[in-house]
């Protein structure tokens, strides 16, 4: 079995090492057919090629298969198959194992801060002016977006606040009143948030 962890916003290389034996000779090992593929049911197979890396007696080869795979491909387990043919085609091997790829919880924020042009006291559903933040999923790990917030106390009269119950965060822009309200110092899952 092989396993890696993804990296965030990019791909990374998978690279394992197979041996193929034919009882006709290492000469009748066909090469070029070497190849590999990662399956997993609902995601995009990847495959990969097998070049020869060097010659292990007069019936056996070393071949060093690499195969890409993306920060966004699903994790945990995945299927893994390695086949290889003759020279007259015929089969060689058609191996399987398993792969197993990591999990990342990884994200980009934008704006990072959020802000408004001005409040007025007593006002309701003041939105902010930088509005919308985004939340991009740089990894592979599918979850709810959860949110803390902290009460602000006033600068003059440290005894009065904005609850944080006041501020309300959803996925949606013109339903921010039935939005998730959020609570001090507890992190609140955003409903909907985990849906692109």
């Amino acid at each position: 079995a092989v396993s890696t962890n993804p990296v965030e916003l990019t791909s990374v290389s998978v690279v394992f090492y197979v041996s193929v034996a034919d009882p006709d000779g290492v000469n009748d090992v066909n090469t070029s057919s070497v190849r590999t593929e990662f399956t997993k049911p609902g995601q995009t197979t990847r495959a990969g090629d097998c070049p020869l890396q060097n010659v292990i007696n007069t019936t056996a080869a070393n071949f060093t298969c690499t195969v890409v795979m993306w920060y966004f491909d699903a994790p945990n387990g995945w299927n893994m198959r390695v086949e290889a043919k003759d020279i007259g085609n015929g089969t060689l091997m058609n191996g399987t194992s398993t792969f197993t790829y990591g999990e990342l919880k990884a994200m980009v924020i934008s704006p990072s801060q959020i802000s408004w042009a001005s409040v007025s006291s007593g006002g309701t559903n003041q939105q902010a002016n930088n509005d919308p933040t985004t939340i991009n999923n740089t990894g592979n790990y599918n979850g709810t977006v959860s949110l803390s917030a902290i009460s602000l106390k006033g600068e003059t009269t440290s005894t009065e606040l904005i609850p944080a119950s006041n501020f309300r965060v959803g996925p949606t822009s013109g339903v921010e009143c039935f939005a998730t309200a959020l609570v001090n110092s507890t992190n609140v899952a955003i409903s909907g948030s985990d849906s692109s």
